[in-house]
């Protein structure tokens, strides 16, 4: 009964300490807030030596855990009072990526009772929070996932942040010439956003997917002046009643990298995806070809993840994707001259379900056949079914032959509406005529063959 009683009281008493610890703190954290706002008020008045020693504190680098998460606590108890731009501004600065856990989980609270009270302040936190998720510099998972978290908490706050964050993402979206490495993690973390986010699916892959157009317009010109005078020599032979159909479709192309190795290679849903991994691989002589390797194998890695789940294809989200890249092909890819590479997403996806294909190739033909489209996109369209059909093994022969049908309906029924003493070579007149006819002649170059063994 003694030992008992003994060990009950030992109990007692340290529950009372680590009560007394608690109320401490607690009440450290009022005192503190007490002190924040009454050197606000100091400050209003004309007396700065309160408020100017506090911004002090917030520069300091060598800040212990808890004494940061004192000023966290603190701020979080009169935020709802105080509204001033510097001391505001100043946490944004703090250096609470580099803290433990906590503090993390405590500054991410805080940025949301920030945003809650002041709205005002949506987009410095924004341009805060993604200044620095869009950083290779990090070298630890957990801190982009912590910038991750205060993100997701911004962005279900309050209504208009989603327009916001696309508008701050784009303006701090690398340039076209910098590193891989600052593409890579800005192709990565953007789209990890849609893991927590995905109503902004549509805007964040129009956005990538524009950045990407802007480098692979770079590859081409820079790839062509090491092809060699024979080549040159044969695209001067060419004659200008002939349009560039060949887009290559292959497995290669089609595969998450052509380029890079197994071993370089991560999962999308892994936990170090958030950190910069293909952009040392070296694998091209060429920086920006570099670059748009790294990046298309990054979006095909998303695009399977997104579409299948335990080897198995989700087909709602598969066609949601479609869907998707469809529209931006329609808006930028489309309309973009010089790109190469970009296209492959869409190619990409079309081998996930057998409806695809026939659905693009539809939009082309119906695109091309629209006589209000610009007469260069008419001729990309045609160039776009010609490619498509006679290099992607996985077009059906039924789906070849129907497309020549009605490309061989237009052609005719062309001919016929053209009066005979119009039907002179003239490409600025009947462009879009001998780009289809080209096309017609490729595709059955290339699939005569199966076309020729199959009935009727």
């Amino acid at each position: 009964p003694l030992l008992a009683r003994g060990c009950l009281s030992f109990r007692m008493e340290e529950q009372e300490t680590q009560l007394k610890e608690t109320n401490g703190k607690m009440r450290g954290h009022v005192i503190l807030a007490k002190y924040i706002m009454e050197s606000v008020r100091k400050k209003e008045e004309g007396t700065l030596v309160d408020y100017t020693w506090i911004l002090q504190q917030f520069k300091m680098e060598d800040m212990t855990d808890v004494v940061m998460c004192k000023w966290i606590s603190a701020l979080k108890k009169c935020i709802m009072i105080i509204s001033d731009d510097m001391i505001i501004g100043a946490t944004l600065n703090f250096p609470w990526i580099r803290y433990d856990q906590s503090v993390a989980e405590l500054y991410v609270d805080y940025i949301g009772d920030l945003i809650t009270s002041h709205p005002e302040y949506l987009q410095p936190v924004l341009h805060k929070l993604l200044s620095l998720v869009l950083s290779p510099e990090h070298q630890q998972s957990s801190i982009y996932e912590n910038l991750h978290e205060g993100i997701k908490s911004v962005l279900y706050l309050t209504p208009k942040a989603p327009s916001q964050l696309i508008k701050v993402l784009e303006r701090l979206a690398p340039y076209k010439g910098r590193k891989s490495t600052y593409q890579e993690v800005f192709v990565r973390n953007s789209l990890h956003i849609l893991s927590y986010y995905p109503n902004l699916k549509q805007e964040i892959l129009e956005l990538i997917i524009l950045k990407m157009l802007q480098i692979d317009v770079e590859v081409p010109s820079q790839l062509e002046e090491e092809e060699d005078e024979d080549e040159l020599k044969m695209d001067k032979d060419i004659d200008d009643t002939q349009f560039p159909v060949d887009m290559d479709i292959d497995s290669a192309h089609l595969t998450a990298s052509s380029t890079l190795t197994d071993k370089d290679r991560c999962h999308p849903n892994s936990a170090s995806t958030l950190l910069p991994h293909y952009s040392n691989h070296g694998n091209m002589k060429n920086p920006q070809a570099d670059t748009i390797d790294v990046i298309m194998t990054i979006m095909f890695e998303f695009i399977e993840s997104v579409c299948y789940s335990d080897g198995k294809l989700n087909l709602k989200n598969a066609f949601d994707i479609f869907r998707i890249l469809l529209k931006i092909f329609d808006e930028q890819i489309i309309l973009t001259h010089g790109s190469s590479h970009v296209q492959f997403l869409i190619f990409k996806i079309t081998t996930f379900d057998e409806t695809f294909p026939s659905c693009f190739l539809d939009f082309l033909l119906e695109k091309f056949q629209d006589v209000n489209t610009a007469a260069v996109i008419r001729q990309a369209s045609a160039s776009y079914i010609a490619s498509f059909i006679a290099r992607s093994k996985f077009v059906s022969v039924s789906t070849a032959k129907l497309c020549l049908e009605v490309m061989n309906h237009w052609i005719h029924q062309y001919m016929s509406l053209v009066s005979k003493d119009k039907l002179r070579a003239d490409v600025s007149k009947h462009g879009p005529f001998y780009s289809l006819c080209q096309a017609m002649f490729y595709v059955f170059v290339f699939r005569h063959k199966q076309i020729l063994e199959t009935d009727g």
